[in-house]
């Protein structure tokens, strides 16, 4: 096994990744929207079937004409720095972006995610913030860690076009500071049907699979919302009551029901 290979092959554990700053993007569609966003992608990992020609071959050469460096291995080496069973042929290595100064400096809507720890849940989360126009997403300690494989597979390209942040007191007061209003998802909640409009910077808090939002948000929250159900289900999973509250409550005049 290569140097390269172990290489990116540590970065399978959370730790490793923080400390590089730098995640693994694997399949050729999250690897395909990483170079339309013009991310920083530090090497390219193809085997040696995959790499003959095809869609990977010309992500390949996308990745190497933007200066990363590309290695063509064995599969069983580049099934060692995949977390699937089945790789699809290409893995990259790709710098986690950098948040702006000031991130709340526009307003827009932001999710905030709770302890949400499933990691399908919060890829989920993302892709539906980015397609109903969020800005990013804050994320507690107990949330799953963003950059893991199955959260960015998830997410469908969003990690390229979201700002991502970790929700320290420190980010929490300074969304507070420039204005920021947080509403909580919650059981109990108002219909969001019947709610306002939300404010122009505004964060939806969406809390844990089986405990809801923490004490600590929920003493952050002005309105408490929900989804309102006419079946007989219990409830509906954190991913999609989310899609839900996001998609009415970012949406334009025209969509006023």
């Amino acid at each position: 096994m290569s140097t390269a290979v172990a290489r990116a092959r540590d970065l399978l554990r959370a730790k490793n990744r923080r400390e590089a700053g730098v995640f693994l993007a694997e399949g050729p569609h999250v690897v395909r929207d990483a170079l339309d966003a013009g991310a920083d992608i530090r090497a390219a990992f193809a085997s040696h079937e995959s790499a003959a020609g095809g869609e990977i071959a010309g992500l390949i050469a996308r990745a190497a004409a933007a200066h990363a460096e590309i290695h063509v291995v064995a599969g069983r080496d580049l099934l060692s720095i995949c977390d699937t069973d089945t790789p699809q042929g290409i893995v990259a290595v790709v710098a986690m972006p950098q948040a702006p100064a000031s991130p709340f400096a526009v307003p827009g809507a932001w999710l905030l995610l709770d302890e949400v720890q499933d990691p399908g849940n919060v890829g989920t989360l993302l892709r539906a913030a980015e397609a109903f126009g969020a800005r990013g997403a804050i994320a507690t300690a107990g949330t799953a860690d963003l950059w893991s494989g199955k959260v960015v597979r998830s997410a469908q390209g969003a990690h390229f076009r979201l700002t991502l942040l970790a929700a320290d007191a420190a980010a929490l007061d300074a969304f507070g500071a420039a204005g920021g209003a947080v509403w909580a998802a919650a059981p109990d909640g108002e219909s969001v049907y019947a709610a306002p409009r939300a404010p122009a910077l505004f964060a939806l808090a969406l809390g844990n699979e089986s405990r809801g939002v923490s004490d600590a948000v929920a003493q952050r929250a002005v309105r408490r919302v929900a989804v309102p159900q006419r079946g007989r289900a219990d409830s509906l999973n954190v991913a999609m009551a989310g899609s839900v509250l996001l998609s009415w409550l970012t949406r334009d005049e025209g969509g006023r029901r």
